[in-house]
């Protein structure tokens, strides 16, 4: 499969309704082409956006749908005259402009703030898999007792293992569940691309969750120095 036969498919990729033949190809041309595999991040971070803010809000599920229809048909309008990197550009204001519109519709103020992760801030650090489950439970303890925090969990090393596609807890749950349900809650997870690429675990791995950064520990010295994030490691 080349470029111009996988890049329409790359939204419905993302959402996972391609046929398995069909998902198998895209998935091994996203791993071996560079532009591709950016394209797709891209998509997979807006797609991340959304679900925090409109997840969180609780919009009505055909609002949702009408939203995300309305941006892959600006994508298909703009990318026919200017080349998909200024279609994502625009795209991400229009995603903003909805994002503003729903918080202010839909939201009281006290939850708008709360949406936005005003209030305090921490970084929590993971570097090893069987720490994990762990985490995930401490981070719902500290969400109970802290409903405004804003939290940020940044992974490398073993520790992206439980972002990956399928990876299940010793009791046999959903990984992906359970940080679904965090992240409906504000919470962040980012995966270190460094461990990937050593690793040899393909972007496409990790699950649309969680968001992919150049480094994990970089990302999180950048959180403690530029915006103030507490750090946790549990």
């Amino acid at each position: 499969m080349n470029c111009d036969k996988a890049i329409p498919l790359l939204d419905a990729y993302l959402d996972r309704e391609l046929d398995v033949e069909t998902e198998m190809q895209v998935d091994a041309h996203v791993n071996s082409c560079p532009a591709c595999a950016e394209r797709y991040n891209v998509r997979r971070q807006y797609q991340r956006l959304l679900r925090e803010h409109v997840q969180v809000e609780k919009l009505p599920p055909h609002l949702y749908g009408r939203i995300r229809q309305q941006l892959r048909q600006t994508v298909s309008r703009h990318a026919r005259f200017a080349g998909w990197r200024l279609a994502w550009v625009s795209t991400a204001a229009v995603a903003m402009m909805l994002l503003v519109v729903m918080l202010r519709v839909y939201v009281p103020a006290h939850e708008v703030a709360l949406a936005m992760g005003k209030g305090e801030k921490y970084v929590y650090h993971i570097d090893e898999a069987a720490r994990a489950n762990t985490v995930l439970d401490n981070i719902r303890f500290h969400l109970q007792a802290t409903p405004a925090a804003h939290i940020v969990v940044v992974t490398h090393n073993q520790g992206v293992d439980f972002l990956l596609q399928g990876a299940t807890t010793s009791q046999g749950d959903s990984f992906e569940t359970k940080v679904a349900a965090l992240v409906a809650k504000g919470v962040e997870f980012r995966v270190c691309n460094n461990t990937l690429n050593v690793r040899h675990i393909a972007r496409s791995k990790v699950i649309h969750e969680a968001q992919i950064v150049a480094s994990g520990i970089a990302e999180v010295a950048r959180l403690q120095s530029k915006e103030g994030y507490a750090y946790l490691k549990p």
